[in-house]
């Protein structure tokens, strides 16, 4: 049964959208908290220990060497020779 009181039309009134625009936004959500995780790791993994210390992770590049102290007799003399006249 029609009603004749209102005008029939043959398109519909909304237009049906895109798929590909929902789709596209939801890739660019993902995208976007996929970035804010992946900072969120860089960030928590370079927070200072409990010592209040960073830990440094040098480059696999460097090689870390390590310099023996000085004898207790080498660094007394050192210190009293390079010292220059009429400094205390």
């Amino acid at each position: 049964m029609r009603d004749y009181k209102f005008r029939q039309t043959e398109w519909p009134r909304r237009k049906t959208r895109s798929k590909t625009l929902r789709i596209v936004a939801v890739l660019l959500v993902a995208v976007a908290l996929g970035l804010l995780g992946y900072a969120a790791l860089q960030w928590f993994s370079q927070e200072p220990t409990a010592g209040g210390t960073v830990i440094n992770r040098p480059s696999p590049r460097v090689l870390p060497l390590a310099i023996p102290p000085l004898a207790p007799t080498e660094a007394t003399s050192t210190a009293e020779t390079s010292a220059r006249p009429g400094q205390n």
